[in-house]
């Protein structure tokens, strides 16, 4: 009789496994192997997109001092004065003309004053008119002689007391009328302090020391106090403007010294000072806006003229 053959199901999944192992390990190995690779790939690129958004968020390394390009820029004015009488009245006479050099303190114009000079000399007359203090002092001297005799006999029962009184009391008044001439005195200076004052007024005087720039009215004309008759532009000191790439902000501070070239035909190299450093950017044009004192007490130098900055 025939052995009979029994197959039990530990043994058939066992048998399953490996013929599945034998199959597939090479396809599983690679594959493994594979994904490994594509895994590390994708992480590297990854990293290397990361890197590349970090330095895109870098600031760029701004430039040093020494390495600032110079920029473009404008000699003004440190000041244009629109010179105006503080009085309205007719012009009577002007010192100067357009492209004269003033001074501060100069008087350049002069309105009418014929009438306020009259006043002066009229105040001063009365300040210094004494004869009213005289007349009071020499009635006052009187008076007391008048009113110590009186006292005297009053004493002996000469007369009655109440004329020894009435001499007291008017030696008193006149006391008075001595004290009141002086202080009308006192207020006669002072009104005369105060017609010179408006005399003064009609003259103009400049406040700065610079040119004419212009001469709005002659002699004979009638100015205001809203028109100005003279434009005196200060040029002792001159204002220099520039706009600067906002990079050079960092490297920028108030005090900080420059050199200004100006252009042909007046050149050189002249030392400012930077005076302003804008807080508000353009944002627009991507620039600051900077001004520097410059020195030009000799007033070589004109204004409005194109230069370079130079940072040192």
């Amino acid at each position: 009789m025939d052995e009979k053959v029994t197959f039990g199901w530990p043994f058939v999944v066992q048998a399953i496994a490996d013929l599945l192992r034998r199959t597939l390990a090479p396809f599983t190995v690679a594959g493994l192997r594979s994904g490994i690779i594509w895994h590390m790939g994708v992480r590297m690129a990854k990293q290397s997109s990361i890197l590349k958004a970090l330095a895109l968020c870098l600031p760029l390394p701004l430039p040093a001092l020494a390495d600032l390009a110079p920029v473009p820029c404008v000699i003004r004015p440190y000041d244009i004065v629109d010179l105006a009488s503080p009085v309205a009245g007719i012009v009577g006479s002007v010192e100067v003309e357009r492209g004269d050099t003033v001074t501060a303190g100069q008087l350049v114009a002069r309105m009418d004053a014929t009438l306020e000079e009259a006043e002066l000399d009229v105040a001063r007359a009365r300040a210094e008119d004494m004869s009213a203090i005289d007349a009071a002092k020499a009635r006052l001297k009187l008076l007391e002689t008048v009113a110590e005799r009186t006292e005297k006999l009053s004493e002996r029962n000469a007369i009655a007391d109440s004329v020894a009184e009435e001499a007291r009391v008017e030696a008193e008044a006149a006391r008075q009328t001595v004290l009141q001439r002086e202080t009308e005195r006192r207020i006669a200076g002072i009104e005369a302090r105060a017609a010179e004052a408006r005399l003064r007024r009609k003259d103009l005087i400049s406040p700065v020391n610079g040119v004419v720039t212009d001469r709005l009215l002659s002699p004979g004309e009638y100015g205001t106090t809203e028109e100005p008759l003279l434009v005196i532009a200060r040029v002792d000191t001159l204002r220099v403007e520039a706009f600067v790439p906002i990079g050079y902000y960092p490297d920028l501070t108030l005090g900080q010294v420059v050199t200004i070239e100006p252009e042909d035909p007046v050149g050189g190299q002249h030392p400012a000072r930077i005076a302003v450093i804008d807080r508000v950017f353009d944002a627009a044009s991507g620039t600051v806006g900077v001004l520097m004192d410059l020195p030009n007490d000799d007033l070589t130098i004109p204004a409005g003229l194109r230069c370079k900055t130079v940072f040192q």
